[in-house]
């Protein structure tokens, strides 16, 4: 993803989120007064409009779900972990970036299930719709490709990592060696190494994050102003 201008996310994605909960308040809130909590017969109760607002509902939620979980994954990069955990500084850099990587690849697909789910689920008359949808989930895989193609690389390759991350381990792994019998002031000199090639590398995946994150938020922007009239002006109509 490269650098874009910063976008309000709370525009259309609170748009679409407060019209979605308008229109399935009332389908929860009969179901409570009536029942004392939800149907007893479960999804065979809801008619077909109904369905399309709850599985709408789902959707949105597992988007919004991945959109937290990068925001929580983007404050605990900012922090070494507690010494009372006992794990090393490059090792929880190296798990924050793949979970990262990860969150980034399940938000794509996930931006891109929910377009799918949406054209299959429109009445034929509404091709144009379905081409607009089409063309939109094209926008968010070209969007995604960068981070979607190094979460790939680093799958395949079972662990994340960068010259950066790897000079971490590598001063660490030294300053633990020289631990054993050496003097005290080698030890702190290569301590000082590894401390400062760590915080090199969180600094520069830190800066990567945030202009990640202001593309993200132009883009579900966009999404969102997409989704918008043919979710609430076909589909749920």
């Amino acid at each position: 993803m490269s650098k874009r201008a910063n976008a309000d996310i709370t525009g259309e994605w609170l748009a679409f989120r407060t019209q979605l909960l308008t229109l399935i308040s009332p389908i929860l809130e009969a179901d409570y007064k009536s029942h004392g909590g939800f149907r007893p017969g479960g999804r065979n109760s809801l008619s077909t409009r109904e369905l399309l607002i709850v599985d709408s509902l789902g959707n949105f939620s597992e988007i919004n779900d991945s959109v937290r979980r990068l925001e929580e994954i983007s404050v605990l990069l900012r922090y070494s972990p507690p010494k009372q955990w006992g794990m090393s500084k490059p090792s929880f850099l190296q798990f924050l970036i793949e979970s990262y990587l990860q969150e980034i690849y399940v938000l794509r697909n996930r931006l891109t299930t929910y377009a799918t789910w949406i054209a299959k689920r429109l009445h034929r008359s509404h091709q144009e719709n379905r081409v607009t949808l089409s063309r939109l989930n094209r926008q968010m895989i070209k969007s995604f490709e960068g981070r979607s193609d190094t979460r790939s690389q680093f799958v395949h390759n079972h662990r994340y990592t960068d010259k950066e991350l790897t000079d971490a381990f590598a001063y660490q792994l030294i300053a633990e060696h020289k631990g054993i019998g050496d003097e005290e002031s080698e030890v702190r000199m290569w301590r000082r190494a590894a401390s400062h090639s760590y915080l090199k590398a969180r600094k520069t995946f830190n800066k990567t994050v945030a202009e990640d994150k202001l593309a993200i938020e132009q883009l579900l922007q966009h999404y969102f102003q997409v989704l918008n009239p043919i979710v609430f002006n076909a589909l749920l109509k």
